[in-house]
């Protein structure tokens, strides 16, 4: 039986040409859709405009890349233009510090490794079109949304504030430019999912700037779930492939590429085996996505709250603050989110440093003149996309035997 639950069901999955067939779901119990069918279809970046001239695609869902709206800028210029709209994807990108163990267990070391990173240009060099967030419940994406970073919170590198916090933390820099605490050199270990290439091209441009500010950067890419999920994980190397120069954009914008240099295997200061070592590792900065969609109460506990029943430091990348819960408890109980204390959560995340938010992405909803008569397609509700209405589509006029949707690779 093909798996189904709403207005469609799953018929197909070809996973060799990055097609999936969805059909009308006869039995669904409420209002059943007007298509008949509808094929999800993965394509190449360079593709796009071709297939949304030659009537093949009716709705194009690509993330908002310079390589993608430089082609739909010639597209703007012909005779029946597409209609562009941006939406922001569900999700912000952010820096999360295992604060439980490790040399992050310090939050003077927090604080320095904040203070050495940009992070605009982190955004400018993996996603440009994406939007700053400076907070940790709010993104921009939500109404009323407003930056809580204090004065003097990380913004642009401050070489001076990251000195006088690890000297604070006891750290010593050598000649070399290195930080070494008894001798011994401040090492991290960056983990990225190996599915997920943004996130390992922000690895990579954080590895950069900490290793400019004299700290060992090490980057492992396991697969997302097992880094996500376990404490330690293989030491797993990233598929070799190149960082965008300062100021070029990301991957596949057309600029020339800048190689990383294979990240250096130093020691690291934890319970783990060391990179390099083929035992398992425990990642120290982990980059990751987190929602961006429903109640800040909820939101703010998920990411940062402590589970029933633990004690801080007892499960790994769990950050439990003692200042902090008490918030989270009266957020998660209240009707309505006191604004005031969401204002002091923020301020002890800033000072704590659990995380640092980085951007959020954002996406572009590519329609033609008779899509937009067929589906009046809207980028949607952030938490669903603009499929969410795909059950009132009808088929749009000349496009030949169904309609067809497509996204970019990435």
């Amino acid at each position: 039986m093909p798996a189904s639950g709403g207005p469609f069901r799953l018929m197909q999955v070809d996973r060799l040409r990055g097609e999936v067939l969805l059909a009308r779901n006869d039995p669904y119990w409420a209002t059943a859709a007007v298509v008949d069918e509808i094929i999800l279809r993965r394509t190449p970046a360079n593709t796009l405009p071709t297939a949304l001239e030659s009537q093949g695609v009716d709705l194009a869902l690509p993330d908002a890349r310079p390589e993608i709206t430089q082609a739909l800028d010639v597209l703007a210029r012909g005779p029946k233009p597409p209609t562009v709209q941006r939406g922001p994807r569900p999700a912000v990108e952010q820096l999360e510090f295992r604060t439980a163990d490790g040399p992050l267990a310090d939050p003077r070391v927090r604080e320095g490794i904040a203070a050495l990173l940009d992070r605009d240009a982190i955004r400018e060099r993996v996603n440009p079109d994406a939007v700053a967030v400076n907070a940790f419940g709010a993104a921009p994406s939500d109404p009323g949304y407003v930056a809580t970073a204090p004065a003097g919170a990380p913004g642009s590198p401050d070489a001076a504030a990251a000195a006088a916090a690890f000297t604070e933390a006891g750290y010593v820099r050598g000649q070399d430019g290195r930080w070494t605490l008894g001798g011994r050199p401040l090492s991290v270990v960056i983990g990225a999912g190996a599915e997920r290439t943004e996130d390992v091209n922000v690895a990579r441009v954080v590895a950069e700037q900490l290793k400019a500010g004299g700290i060992g950067a090490t980057i492992v890419a396991p697969p997302a779930p097992d880094l996500l999920t376990d404490p330690s994980v293989a030491p797993t190397t990233p598929t070799p492939t190149s960082t965008p120069a300062p100021g070029a954009g990301p991957v596949g914008g057309g600029a020339a590429p800048v190689t990383t240099p294979p990240p250096a295997t130093t020691t690291v200061p934890t319970t783990s085996g060391a990179p390099g070592s083929g035992a398992p590792v425990a990642v120290d900065v982990l980059v990751a996505p987190r929602a961006a969609y429903g109640a800040i109460g909820p939101r703010l506990d998920s990411d940062y709250g402590c589970p029933p029943d633990a004690v801080s430091g007892e499960l790994p990348g769990v950050a439990c603050f003692p200042a902090l819960q008490p918030l989270l408890d009266e957020l998660l109980v209240a009707d309505s989110p006191d604004p005031a204390v969401v204002a002091e959560a923020e301020r002890v995340l800033w000072r704590q440093l659990p995380a640092l938010p980085l951007y959020q992405a954002q996406g572009l909803v590519i329609s033609k003149p008779q899509t937009d008569a067929a589906t009046r397609v809207t980028p949607g509700p952030i938490a669903t996309g603009p499929m969410s209405s795909a059950r009132t589509w009808a088929e749009p006029e000349g496009s030949g035997e169904r309609p067809t949707g497509e996204d970019d690779p990435n």
